[in-house]
């Protein structure tokens, strides 16, 4: 049970598990280098953001230099300058009520009800904090909660509902009310995007947990100060699970994808029928003979749409033209140096036409 699995986890698995815990196809987000990239990012916001590594060791919350980073209270000295927000920031609980086992490429041990932990400890965390907003950046249960893969069948869906409210009754213990759920692979393996779109009703949770915002869009922006502008991407806009849970996968991504991984155009080959069955993701070895960033090019990763691209293309432009700032989150790696040695594993399909928008001369 949940209950029990708290109670038996390490006081040093604990004090490790700061405020989140990376799945095994994304924890590399939080890498020394993407540790790095935050920590620059923190610096100007003096964000309580706490990594679970090696290189942190736990929380950290950076103040502002006011002369370095004009986005401050004006007419606060530069001893007590205060940051114009905070928010916080976890991703890929990924729970599941599930035994202790090594990840698909047994290369680390995944402790999917120690999350429940990690998750609380996060919340708690935040609570120390004022938050104008709380992030969950995307992957919140895990594909074994709608899949049994011993079986090859779908799990009824009350199964992962009900370890939904798990987590989601820890975090509605959050005194920060605003939270920003990002769309990952684990959401679309669990639900439909028409439910991620109108919400999740999680078992015994005040907090509701939803992907879009409130005029149902994925992708959006907002301002949390003057000053400053959020973008959040939806980083399976292109995706075979673009649909969601037993709503079939998305053809024209299917095609993408077998034309740039011949494992996958073997494997829907001999098995035409993963169209309606989605057994996709954990089934085949799909990275097999793909080197650097080829191996982007795998089931759970997606990409960014022409009419997304452009509607970013137009964010950033106008917050150039106010002249904000921008914060950007998405689910998978924009940047190909984020990934370690640079393997591209959680890399979006099309980083570089993003990386063209992001990195366009005009901003």
């Amino acid at each position: 049970s949940s209950s029990s699995s708290s109670s038996s986890s390490s006081s040093r698995e604990r004090q490790l598990a700061a405020t989140f815990r990376s799945s095994p196809h994304h924890r590399q987000q939080f890498s020394a280098a993407a540790n790095t990239n935050i920590r620059r990012m923190a610096s100007s916001l003096a964000v309580p953001i706490a990594a679970s590594t090696a290189s942190s060791g736990g929380p950290v919350d950076i103040p502002v230099d006011r002369q370095q980073h004009p986005y401050t209270n004006a007419d606060a000295s530069a001893a007590d300058a205060q940051p114009v927000f905070r928010f916080g920031l976890l991703a890929d609980i990924q729970y599941t009520d599930t035994e202790d086992r090594p990840n698909h490429n047994r290369t680390q041990w995944r402790r999917y009800r120690n999350s429940l932990s990690v998750a609380a400890n996060a919340v708690e965390y935040f609570n120390a904090h004022d938050l104008h907003f709380v992030i969950h950046n995307g992957d919140i249960i895990d594909h074994q909660c709608a899949f049994d893969f011993a079986a090859d069948e779908f799990r009824p869906k009350q199964e992962g509902l009900e370890q939904l409210g798990d987590v989601m009754r820890i975090l509605s213990k959050s005194n920060c009310p605003d939270w920003v759920f990002t769309i990952g692979n684990h959401e679309l393996y669990n639900f439909s995007r028409a439910e991620l779109r109108d919400g999740v009703t999680a078992p015994g949770a005040s907090l509701p947990f939803k992907c879009a915002n409130s005029r149902g869009e994925f992708y959006y922006s907002f301002n949390p100060a003057p000053g400053w502008r959020v973008i959040v991407l939806d980083s399976y806009d292109v995706s075979i699970y673009k649909k969601g849970r037993e709503q079939g996968l998305d053809k024209e991504a299917l095609e993408l994808l077998c034309a740039n991984n011949a494992n996958a155009a073997k494997w829907v080959e001999d098995n035409p029928q993963v169209v309606d069955t989605e057994r996709m993701s954990g089934t085949f070895p799909y990275f097999k003979d793909l080197t650097g960033l080829a191996a982007r090019w795998v089931p759970f990763n997606g990409g960014i749409g022409d009419d997304q691209l452009a509607w970013l293309q137009q964010e950033l432009g106008a917050a150039a033209a106010a002249g904000e700032r921008c914060l950007l989150f998405s689910h998978l790696l924009v940047h190909p140096d984020t990934t370690p040695g640079r393997s591209g594993r959680t890399l979006l399909w099309n980083y570089q036409e993003v990386l063209d928008v992001l990195q366009d001369k005009a901003w």
